[in-house]
């Protein structure tokens, strides 16, 4: 895994924000401000908190980054 992103990627603002209270079987989008450098597969760890429970959710998306214009 390349921790050093800087080479392959820029991003604007935080990567971190607080969300509005999601109600159940609901959702919210958030959409991040990426750029990529290159080609490749990536892969986003993200995790979301209960503030109320301090309960942690994590999970993974696959990306396919193809064609940079």
């Amino acid at each position: 895994m390349e921790w050093d992103l800087s080479k392959r990627m820029v991003w604007n603002g935080l990567l971190q924000t607080p969300l509005p209270k999601i109600e159940p079987k609901s959702s919210v989008t958030y959409t991040l401000p990426i750029c990529f450098f290159s080609r490749g597969d990536f892969k986003f760890l993200y995790h979301c908190e209960d503030v109320n429970s301090r309960i942690m959710y994590f999970d993974t998306q696959p990306l396919v980054v193809e064609v940079v214009d």
